[in-house]
This record gives structure tokens, C-alpha cells and sequence, in this order.
């Protein structure tokens, strides 16, 4: 299910670059999706709440940028933990619900999925990684937020 969710998540990106040259009314029968560029290179989708707040964001690597595509998908740790800071700082995440290892994060590996969960009472994060990549960082990022009902259009 992780991996479908990962997938579909890259798959909507390539879909949106490629019918982006048809015409206005043909692309009627898609969903509007909202993107930011929030650091070079890395993408962040988002829905909102009736409220016109963020209560979910996907981030992850853009592959196709500047008139060329780029296959390693993995952002660094540390850049992952200063865009989770800007987006959901602490002070906003409340208490974690849970004892955590010490790096604050709990993580599994499904095959070479490595999963990365972190439950705050206002906040859920999911960092995804792969072990078979040949480059160290995160793949995908989410972050939801718990008391903040996406509305869907």
C-alpha cells in the first residue's frame, strides 16, 4: 500500500507534465493539484482544509526541472528536517503520542522500503526511503495534519 502510495504520487507528477500542453477544457476531467517548489528541486503538493489551511503535504524530489529530468529521487536527512521545521514547526506539532527511539522516529523496512513514522498529537510524518537506491537520502515525505479535514474538489 506504501509503495502504490509512492508510486501513484510520482505517477500524478508525470501525468500533470505531460498533458499540461493540451488545451484548458480537455484537462476539466482532472483534478486540480496545488505545487510549490519549496527548495531547488523539491516539490511539495498540497490540499487544504474548508478553512484555507495546509492539512496535507507531499514532498519529494522533482524529476523533470529546467528543460531536463533527474532520476535520483533522494533529498538529504538534514534538508528533509529543515522543510519539515518551516511547514510544521515543533511548537505547532504538540506532544509525540508515542516512546520513540533516539532519533525521535519510529522506522521499519518492508523488503527495501524503509518507512519512517513520527506521531505528534496535531501532526502525522511519514518519511519513505528505499535501501536498494545507491544515493543516501529520503524519497517522499507526508505530513498530515489531524485536526484539519481536507476538503476535496
Amino acid at each position: 500500500m506504501v509503495i502504490k502510495n509512492v508510486i501513484g504520487l510520482l505517477l500524478t507528477i508525470v501525468l500533470a507534465t505531460q498533458v499540461g500542453a493540451q488545451g484548458g477544457e480537455s484537462l476539466k476531467k482532472y483534478s486540480t493539484v496545488s505545487g510549490y517548489e519549496i527548495r531547488p528541486g523539491i516539490l511539495m503538493t498540497a490540499k487544504y482544509s474548508g478553512d484555507g489551511d495546509l492539512c496535507e503535504a507531499g514532498i519529494e524530489k522533482m524529476h523533470f526541472t529546467g528543460g531536463r529530468v533527474v532520476i535520483d529521487s533522494s533529498i538529504s536527512r538534514v534538508t528533509v528536517e529543515g522543510i519539515l521545521d518551516e511547514l510544521a514547526p515543533e511548537a505547532q506539532r504538540g506532544k509525540a503520542t508515542e516512546e520513540l527511539s533516539e532519533s525521535g522516529f519510529s522506522t521499519s523496512v518492508q523488503g527495501s522500503l524503509v518507512v519512517t513514522e513520527r506521531d505528534y498529537e496535531n501532526v502525522a510524518i511519514v518519511i519513505y526511503g528505499d535501501t536498494s537506491s545507491c544515493s543516501s537520502g529520503d524519497i517522499a515525505v507526508t505530513i498530515r495534519w489531524k485536526k484539519r479535514s481536507c476538503t476535496s474538489k
